[in-house]
């Protein structure tokens, strides 16, 4: 297997969160960090406002090393079984990419090094 295949593997998001944001109609949201849409979007963020997504109202506004972005429910309702959503959070300063889908049961987390332009960490965990 060439290193390059095994990256795009390392990068994707698993299938169930995919099908998941397909069938809450989240078109916009990211299944593969490796691709040339993504890293387009984490070097010029304007590209998120122009596709659905929202600033993170959690966080603050005045802070110039780190903006968040979301899409469909996040935080997943816990009341609603079928919720979904995805938040990219950008840190100029660590030169880091962090993309967090969640659902009502699993998250997958998702962190991309803006320097190297890889993946540096793909897990999924259980929610509380």
């Amino acid at each position: 297997m060439s290193s390059k295949v095994k990256q795009r593997s390392e990068g994707a998001l698993h299938p169930k969160f995919s099908s998941k944001l397909r069938d809450a109609n989240l078109f916009g949201a990211f299944t593969e960090l490796t691709t040339a849409r993504f890293q387009k979007y984490v070097l010029q963020p304007k590209h998120f406002m122009r596709n659905g997504w929202l600033l993170d109202p959690e966080l603050e506004l005045n802070q110039r090393s780190v903006r968040a972005y979301v899409l469909g429910d996040f935080p997943a309702n816990p009341n609603n079984s079928n919720s979904i959503g995805q938040r990219v959070e950008i840190n100029r300063k660590e030169r880091r990419a962090t993309v967090k889908t969640n659902s009502a049961s699993q998250s997958q987390t998702i962190e991309f090094d803006l320097t190297t332009m890889e993946v540096t960490k793909n897990e999924i965990s259980v929610n509380p």
